[in-house]
């Protein structure tokens, strides 16, 4: 297993840890969110190094073109699941955000059993961009004024609507761009 792959597999071991260490800083003590904080940082981090370095270096490989999303899909869903919890999202944004992310995966299983291949869109990358953006900030309001501010969480569950709004958004620009190169059953 080559150094990109390894470096992605740290979101998907990280990912059950993130969710201890905000139930931590929730039920426990403040702090334990600081660490919350440091961990979804760290995965948008690995999230842009596995790649850049498996292209640079020539080590794209198949397991990392699977597991990749699939390390995405988990640390993203596993903050998004917190903030459910916590009041930060509306259980229908992690609904459909859960729903985008399966069925875009469903959709290059089968574009791959048909030999066709669905490059990353740019919705896919615009969307990525936003949740990254989006899960720092709630992450750092959260940290600086604390888990009973209403004026924040009001202002968290708007970026969250917007977040699922670009989330929709990709999953039909994938599905549309699916749609427009798939070939009949025969």
């Amino acid at each position: 297993m080559n150094l990109p792959t390894k470096i992605t597999f740290t979101r998907i071991a990280g990912s059950p840890l993130f969710i201890v260490f905000f139930y931590l800083g929730w039920r426990v003590n403040r702090w334990f969110l600081l660490v919350g904080l440091l961990l979804a940082i760290a995965f948008e981090i690995t999230d842009l190094i596995d790649g850049l370095l498996a292209r640079r270096w020539g080590q794209v490989t198949d397991l990392g073109k699977i597991l990749d999303p699939f390390a995405d899909c988990i640390s993203r869903f596993s903050i998004f699941l917190c903030f459910m919890w916590a009041g930060y999202a509306h259980i229908f944004m992690v609904a459909l955000i859960f729903y985008r992310d399966i069925i875009v995966a469903n959709i290059r299983i089968v574009a791959a059993m048909r030999g066709l291949v669905i490059q990353a869109r740019t919705s896919g990358k615009i969307k990525a961009g936003v949740q990254a953006a989006v899960i720092i900030a709630v992450m750092i309001g959260i940290n600086i004024f604390g888990r009973e501010n209403q004026a924040f969480t009001n202002v968290s569950l708007w970026l969250m609507a917007a977040l699922t709004a670009v989330t929709v958004w990709s999953g039909v620009d994938y599905l549309l761009g699916y749609l427009r190169v798939a070939r009949p059953e025969k």
